[in-house]
């Protein structure tokens, strides 16, 4: 049904919702698909497939709690993907309502897991076209659910090595500017230049956003600013027009 075929390289969780509904909903030959994610009380729209504006602004227009789907998800997380068609009972709350008055007659819902915790559902619509959610068998559903299940695993496993690597690469940074900062001064006598390059190698060895090269003269409460590097600051600006030691510094001696 081309879902296993999925996108090669990195990819963030729109783009990968946006390539699964589409496949998921041409696969089911469902009217239309819509993926949503938690937010807060409430859902986001993360993907939409061939969805009437109506359907996306009514899953945005109320809690989550509201809608039968969510809290059947939420009752069962273990339980997988399933399908319901509206006409077996009567749709008991606004959003079912709305969907029957619309034309829509059965649905089919997929959640994705973080854990043990759903935090998305994509959810494909059928009745429009006169096609029903009976259609496609429920081994059909549960491999579609599988294969969601999978690829959303996939791309959180990816996202956690991509995370494990940038953060090996900002430690090897920090590590050589640790190492160059028991070199600085071996090759420069310009004092200038040396409180920039001692200044650069401590930001980038501690990861700060800035930082600024002082002389303190703590007899006369003097200072006296020699280099700023990285983020502009304020306070710099503050301490180059009054060269004054300000009231909130620790004490000195």
């Amino acid at each position: 049904m081309g879902l296993t075929l999925l996108p090669q390289g990195d990819i963030d969780e729109n783009t990968l919702a946006s390539f699964l509904l589409e496949r998921v909903v041409g696969a089911l030959g469902a009217d239309f698909g819509v993926a949503v994610r938690t937010s807060g009380d409430g859902f986001r729209i993360i993907a939409s497939h061939n969805a009437p504006p109506d359907v996306a602004k009514g899953l945005r227009s109320q809690p989550a709690a509201e809608f039968h789907f969510w809290r059947r998800l939420t009752a069962r997380p273990g339980g997988g993907a399933f399908s319901e068609i509206l006409g077996d009972t009567t749709p008991d709350s606004a959003p079912r309502r709305r969907l029957a008055a619309s034309g829509v007659t059965s649905y089919a819902v997929f959640p994705a897991v973080d854990g043990e915790r759903v935090i998305a559902a994509f959810i494909c619509y059928f009745g429009l076209s006169g096609k029903t959610v009976a259609a496609a068998d429920e081994r059909t559903i549960d491999a579609v659910g599988r294969i969601i299940s999978i690829a959303y695993a996939n791309v959180r496993m990816s996202e956690g090595l991509n995370e494990a690597a940038e953060h090996e690469r900002r430690l090897t940074a920090e590590l050589r500017a640790l190492q160059e900062l028991t070199l600085l001064g071996a090759s420069t006598d310009d004092l200038a230049r040396l409180a920039q390059e001692t200044i650069e190698a401590v930001v980038v060895s501690t990861g700060a956003a800035g930082g600024g090269y002082i002389l303190v003269d703590p007899s006369t409460s003097k200072v006296d600013p020699i280099v700023w590097v990285g983020q502009s600051s304020r306070n710099w600006a503050a301490l180059s027009e009054s060269p004054t030691i300000p009231p909130d510094w620790p004490p000195l001696e």
